[in-house]
């Protein structure tokens, strides 16, 4: 009993102890929290009540919480029947940990009185439910963390760790498909349950005991680790920096064998982890390219690559400000016709002046962290397409002809990119909020890219590769990655029912956007040939209740079933591989990305499948600072014109808008959903941070869909370090076009000229100071 008050009494004057560093993972935290409570009552509202999905749910999440209780006293019992001290003490203290838990979920579900989603109108409002029945927090979620953090650290093995803390989560899960809880009252329970068992250990742990050295987030009280990638978060380098390129060429002359290129982005630890490996190679070229690439990365990621990178920070990384101006009226629907600007995370842009500023923060300590990068963005009004051209491409994606023409208003918002929190386990890292993937050697990934906004997503990747047992070892390093996103920008989806037909809003999106599940696995069996395969699928939305059956469908289905009920959904299927090829290894790289639609594998389905090819050459014949990359991309397959108007790729008849957000392709922007596309570019390296690159672009898209078109694009484009915290990136950009649709049979001509100066400050704010 005097532990237990001594605990209590620590809990509940911890609020008055909150140190500076302490702000690194409570501002996180707070932040996931406010968008849950945002979002509750829509994400739980996904979820069919009466399927058996949600009983089976509410069953695991009872028989979980009931060996949470069994184990503390199970504990006990054998370690005194043993005479074993440690396994007596882990059930005292993970007994503490429940009563300690119990106690200050009960003062938290009197004190708010949530209701719970099956009460009254389903927003979980606070201050009007019941005083026995509260459902915030979670007390299923904060009870079996509580215990979980406790086992797991009297017993630090990677194996009772994983399973320790997956069985929590599985527990805390099922509150939430079994509609016992809303997703913020799970989030605040788990996280309140683990800080609750970490205090019990950290206070009460006998050190003559074997057990974890853990209690506090203070620097000092951490083992020093030189790669700390399994137990630190390590936020990840944006798709658009420079850093990839230049990884890219190193791999290409053989210098970084192990980097994923078909699996991105990758987090920092990852990038110094292939640093440290490309040291050994470095040494054996005598190359100069090679060392001045090393060399400008090694100064990138030095705090990670000398050990010194904090491990309790909070940073600003970036501030930036671009403008964009353009001469002539660009193409900006990529869905339908094309796009003069792609991969650019779906920022608006219109004849004129175009201007964006931002910033970029991160911040860590020890397993939590997270990052923001955000940003105030303008475009011109436009007068948009009409009528006659609403109604085509209406006709085209088979939706009701009731949306009217209208006018693009001016873009005057800030808005959030990337920007998420995350928690790493072991190596795996699980992070929420706005995402970015990239799926593909190529320049324009089929499956994932950033041509569309980042989109809100909770991903679970393997950050570091790892290689896989027994005889299975031949396929060499992995890394794969699972990811659950939702859609934005969705007017119309076609139901099952008949008597509903179309679910459509006009102007404002669908209240009940479609979902989008994702997995992709890469394997590199030598240091010359890497592969992958992976899987995307919408489901959810109007009429399309997620359940456990849906769910199912959608992620293992490999049929397209009938009948109400049945649909698996819009599912999407990759491969994609790259090669040095033998005698050439350090010249040329050969490499292709392929999909197809609602099939198991773009290799069993080759006359249905897109491809998109291409080879590198990091260097040329008495050019070595230059390099040269050519691809060609083709969704415009002889006699697959579905449906009628054409547009087979990336559309859906259940899901009209397609695989798209906010009405940007999510995958290959250049070559569209019914065409032929041919890329070059060369980039003269005058140093790792400082290049210039030309380039030419081509899109033809077939007759039959909207009438076809082309574009030819020419560009040339610069990215230049003016110090090291200063850089400037610079496009040139001179665009042809005829889409008789748009232009009624006339080439319209198009200039761009963009600036973008970036400032690297790198202020940080480091724990405990």
């Amino acid at each position: 009993m005097r532990n237990f008050a001594i605990d209590q009494r620590d809990i509940w004057t911890s609020p008055f102890k909150i140190k500076v560093n302490d702000l690194n993972w409570l501002l996180p935290m707070a932040g996931l929290t406010a968008g849950l409570l945002n979002a509750d009552a829509e994400l739980s509202s996904r979820i069919d009540p009466n399927g058996s999905f949600s009983s089976h749910s509410s069953t695991i999440s009872n028989a979980g919480l009931a060996a949470a209780v069994a184990a503390p006293a199970g504990m006990y019992i054998l370690g005194k029947w043993h005479g074993d001290d440690h396994q007596r003490e882990a059930g005292i203290l993970s007994g503490e940990a429940f009563l300690n838990a119990y106690l200050v979920n009960e003062v938290f579900k009197i004190t708010t009185r949530r209701e719970r989603p099956n009460e009254g109108n389903g927003q979980g409002e606070f201050f009007k439910g019941t005083i026995s029945n509260s459902s915030f927090p979670s007390n299923h979620a904060m009870l079996t963390w509580s215990v979980a953090t406790v086992l797991a650290h009297e017993y630090p093995g990677p194996l009772t760790k994983t399973f320790a803390y997956g069985f929590a989560s599985l527990v805390s899960l099922a509150r939430v498909t079994g509609r016992n809880h809303f997703p913020s009252d799970v989030v605040v329970g788990s996280t309140l349950g683990y800080l609750i068992g970490r205090q019990v250990y950290s206070r009460h742990h006998d050190p003559q005991l074997w057990g974890a050295e853990y209690g506090t987030f203070d620097k000092a009280s951490r083992v020093e680790h030189k790669w700390p990638a399994s137990t630190v978060s390590s936020p990840y380098v944006p798709l658009d920096s420079w850093v990839y390129p230049a990884f890219s060429r190193l791999a290409a002359l053989g210098v970084a064998p192990s980097g994923i290129f078909g699996l991105r982005p990758w987090t920092r630890y990852e990038c110094a982890r292939l640093l440290e490996e490309a040291e050994g190679y470095v040494e054996d070229f005598e190359s100069s390219e090679v060392t001045r690439l090393y060399a400008a990365l090694a100064r990138e990621f030095a705090p990670e690559l000398k050990g010194t990178a904090a491990e309790h920070y909070a940073q600003l990384d970036s501030v930036y400000a671009r403008v964009t101006g353009i001469s002539g009226q660009p193409l900006t629907d990529g869905y339908h016709f094309a796009k003069t600007i792609v991969n650019d995370y779906g920022r608006p842009y219109q004849e004129g002046t175009n201007f964006i500023s931002g910033f970029s923060s991160s911040g860590s300590t020890g397993p939590f962290g997270f990052y923001v990068r955000g940003e105030l963005e303008h475009a011109p009004s436009a007068p948009g397409v009409s009528q006659t051209v609403q109604n085509a491409i209406q006709v085209a994606d088979q939706k009701p002809l009731i949306q009217p023409a209208f006018a693009v208003p001016a873009f005057n918002q800030f808005r959030l990119l990337d920007t998420y929190v995350m928690l790493n386990l072991n190596g795996w890292q699980t992070s929420f909020g706005k995402q970015t993937l990239w799926t593909g050697p190529t320049q324009d990934p089929f499956l994932s890219s950033n041509n569309a906004q980042p989109m809100y997503m909770l991903r679970f990747d393997q950050t570091t590769p790892r290689k896989l047992p027994s005889f299975l070892g031949f396929l060499g390093p992995y890394r794969m990655e699972f990811w659950v996103g939702k859609l934005t920008g969705q007017h119309f989806v076609a139901t099952q029912d008949p008597a509903v037909g179309f679910a459509a809003s006009i102007g404002r999106s669908l209240e009940r956007q479609p979902m989008l599940n994702g997995q992709k696995v890469n394997f590199h069996p030598t240091k010359y040939f890497e592969f992958g395969v992976g899987k995307t699928g919408l489901w959810g939305g109007p009429d399309f209740p997620i359940t456990g059956g849906t769910t199912r469908r959608s992620l293992f289905g490999s049929r397209n079933a009938t009948g109400r009920g049945n649909d698996p959904g819009d599912r999407r299927s990759s491969f994609d591989f790259s090669y040095r090829l033998p005698g050439l290894r350090n010249w040329f790289t050969l490499y292709d990305d392929s999909f197809v639609e609602d099939e198991i594998s773009p290799i069993g389905y080759p006359r249905r499948s897109a491809h998109n090819p291409g080879i590198y050459m990091p260097q040329l014949p008495g050019l070595h600072h230059m390099d040269l990359r050519v691809e060609a991309s083709y969704t415009n397959l002889p006699d697959l014109i579905e449906p009628p108007a054409g547009g087979f790729f990336y559309w859906n008849t259940r899901y009209l808008d397609g695989y798209t957000s906010k009405g940007d392709i999510i995958g290959n922007g250049t070559v569209g959903r019914q065409g032929i596309a041919y890329r070059g570019e060369s980039t003269y390296w005058f140093a790792s941070d400082k290049t210039i690159q030309a380039g030419y672009r081509t899109m033809t898209a077939d007759f039959q869909f909207l009438q076809g078109g082309n574009l030819r694009d020419v560009f040339v484009r610069s990215e230049w370090s003016l110090n090291e915290k200063t850089s400037l990136s610079s496009l040139l950009q001179y665009e042809w076009w005829n889409f008789p649709l748009l232009s009624a049979g006339n080439r319209r001509n198009d200039f761009t000229a963009s600036f973008q100066l970036t400032y690297w400050p790198h202020w940080k704010i480091l724990g405990g100071k």
